[in-house]
């Protein structure tokens, strides 16, 4: 697929996306501080003063421990991405968007579930979450299941680096408990 390509195909994703959340989400306000976005998430206002918090977190694995699985674009596409859905939702309903975005070195499975539970954890009742990651996804073949390679992962560590859908799965429960909806858009494969 050429750069091209992928950027309409992540340009049709976002679309989707944010027609989704726009759809989902209530217009009620909330109203609280969150210390904890500052260190790790960019924060840009600028939509309506009464409306949901937009959280987004873009991971992307582009570069690997394992230089065999470099791939070209997913680490950009992370921050396209959370680029993208900032700047669209500042004329959209959202009142604040706050973002994570992990590239490359950043992404092991441990950075991953901590954003899930401390980043989109800290999302309220009249949110959205939007999780967009992209990399190599691969299925074990001794277990059926998907795994989401994060940049330590390889064929041999797979179930110590590997993040497996069913982790991913658990962590957004918990998220979807506490938001008014959650997106997820996967770009790898087996997705």
């Amino acid at each position: 697929m050429t750069a091209g390509e992928r950027y309409v195909v992540a340009g049709a994703a976002l679309a989707v996306g944010l027609v989704i959340g726009w759809t989902l989400m209530a217009t009620r306000t909330l109203d609280r501080a969150s210390p904890f976005a500052q260190p790790i998430a960019a924060t840009t206002g600028g939509g309506p003063a009464g409306g949901s918090i937009l959280w987004v977190m873009s991971v992307g694995v582009s570069r690997y421990a394992n230089s065999e699985l470099n791939l070209e674009f997913a680490n950009a596409d992370a921050i396209a991405m959370a680029d993208a859905l900032r700047d669209a939702a500042k004329r959209g309903p959202y009142r604040e968007v706050r973002t994570l975005v992990l590239t490359d070195e950043q992404v092991t499975r441990q950075s991953i579930i901590e954003g899930l539970s401390r980043f989109l954890g800290q999302a309220g009742p009249d949110d959205v979450a939007l999780l967009f990651v992209a990399g190599h996804g691969v299925r074990d073949l001794a277990s059926g299941s998907y795994y989401f390679l994060p940049n330590p992962a390889t064929a041999d560590n797979l179930l110590g680096d590997g993040l497996r859908m069913s982790d991913f799965d658990e962590m957004l429960r918990i998220v979807r408990r506490n938001v008014r909806s959650v997106i997820v858009m996967l770009d790898t494969c087996h997705a």
